[in-house]
């Protein structure tokens, strides 16, 4: 891309060349989530499979106010699983 011209008002450039991309990341990435509060946790997963995520770690932080005891810890988490088939199938990545 070149700059060809440059004011106050207006930026217009000129594309000189364009690749085509792979579409996908040859990186396998893993992520730790830090345990969030309400719906937070959700979004955070759906736009890290957005992403291409391949794997998803909960964490509890030190700093973190989110505590989960017994039978709630187990029921938080597969809402967050929720995410991973429906995104991913639709990319047709897994």
């Amino acid at each position: 891309m070149r700059l060809v011209d440059v004011s106050r008002k207006q930026t217009l450039a000129r594309v000189e060349a364009v690749w085509s991309g792979s579409g996908e990341s040859p990186l396998s990435v893993h992520l730790g989530q830090a345990i969030s509060k309400g719906d937070r946790m959700d979004y955070a997963i759906q736009k890290a499979v957005e992403l291409g995520v391949a794997a998803i770690t909960p964490l509890y932080t030190e700093r973190g106010d989110v505590r989960l005891k017994g039978d709630r810890e187990d029921k938080s988490w597969p809402t967050g699983r929720r995410w991973l088939p429906a995104p991913a199938s639709k990319a047709g990545e897994r």
